[in-house]
């Protein structure tokens, strides 16, 4: 067989790993290792073989004759090989190797957040985090080349952010490092590495921002720039956030009560200031003779004394007294004076305050 070396008495598979066996008169493959494509065509013997994978493509199980990863032909035989698994790189064979530069995201202990197993696909989520909450990424060099420019491009929807990447502490040389990134608005957002000012070729990858979770109990709710404020049903009041059901029979209740005190303060001041008192007759002190300031048809108007107070007293004529007349004397006023008193010894004046 073509796979195969013949010293006269048995064959041995040039592929290390391989199985062949005797088949009446002719040796033919029945298993391939890792890595391989069992080529096997019963009319043809002489062409068995195991024909390894290509770089850049792959395969983890053993060929076994018959199974899956048989073909008729070798020349169609690396088309049953697997695709290179995400974040590996495929030298041929069964052989995975890590890409030049493997991103993680890494971030912070305890951190609030979902990350991916790694940024290693094209437009692909490559982390979940909270807003304004850092998320970490560990970038490492598996070329183990000089120190590295690396940088990165975020895109939001309303806004462009960049930073670089610095060498992660801890560890010597240039081979590993570390990027942090941070995002406020919520939903999808564009993250592009680049080293040494050329992206990588898995690059741009996907950044998922969710909604900050503030403190449990604390009545706060993140805004649409991630800070933690009051909610909806709260107030912040010396920076703590009080229930509307708490806070609003607080200020209302007071406010109502100084209203009400407001306004019968209001009523009773407007009360007094149009309020009519009875005073007693004696109460009033004249001169003498009275002093007469004016008369009427219906009366007479002296001054006097209230209280020390000086005040205008009218007294009412009676019903059938004739009308007052010019030259009418204040002798004459002071000898009637009585007449016109409604009682002795007191008086229904009514004097505004």
């Amino acid at each position: 067989p073509g796979g195969a070396a013949c010293n006269g008495s048995a064959a041995t598979g040039l592929v290390p790993g391989s199985e062949w066996v005797q088949a009446g008169r002719v040796v033919r493959v029945a298993r391939c290792p890792p890595g391989h494509i069992l080529v096997r065509d019963e009319p043809a013997p002489g062409l068995d073989q195991c024909v390894m994978c290509p770089p850049g493509t792959y395969s983890g199980e053993a060929a076994v004759y018959p199974g899956p990863l048989v073909s008729r032909l070798a020349s169609t035989a690396s088309s049953l090989c697997g695709s290179c698994p995400e974040g590996t790189k495929c030298a041929g064979g069964s052989e995975l190797l890590p890409p030049d530069i493997e991103i993680r995201p890494a971030g912070p202990a305890g951190a609030a957040r979902k990350a991916a197993a790694g940024c290693v696909r094209k437009m692909a989520v490559c982390g979940t985090m909270q807003q304004a909450e850092p998320l970490s990424f560990t970038i490492v060099d598996n070329l183990r080349r000089p120190l590295l420019n690396i940088s990165y491009i975020l895109r939001e929807a309303t806004k462009t952010s960049a930073g670089y990447a610095r060498v992660a502490e801890g560890l010597s040389g240039s081979r590993s490092y570390t990027l942090e990134v941070s995002a406020s608005l919520i939903g999808i957002h564009i993250l592009e590495i680049l080293v040494d000012a050329q992206e990588l070729p898995t690059s741009p990858f996907l950044l998922e921002v969710v909604e900050r979770q503030c403190e449990a109990g604390s009545l706060r709710k993140a805004d649409q720039h991630g800070t933690c404020v009051c909610s909806e049903q709260s107030f912040d009041v010396a920076g703590r956030c009080v229930p509307a059901s708490t806070l609003l029979p607080a200020i209302i209740l007071p406010a109502l009560a100084v209203l009400a005190l407001a306004t019968a303060v209001y009523v009773r001041h407007a009360a007094r200031a149009s309020d009519i008192r009875t005073i007693a007759f004696a109460e009033l002190t004249y001169s003498d003779p009275k002093e007469v300031l004016g008369r009427g048809s219906y009366g007479v108007v002296f001054r006097a004394e209230y209280r020390g107070t000086p005040v205008a007293v009218k007294r009412l004529l009676p019903a059938n007294a004739p009308p007052a007349k010019a030259g009418f004397s204040n002798s004459l006023l002071r000898r009637n004076s009585d007449e016109f008193a409604p009682g002795r010894g007191s008086s229904n004046l009514r004097l505004p305050l």
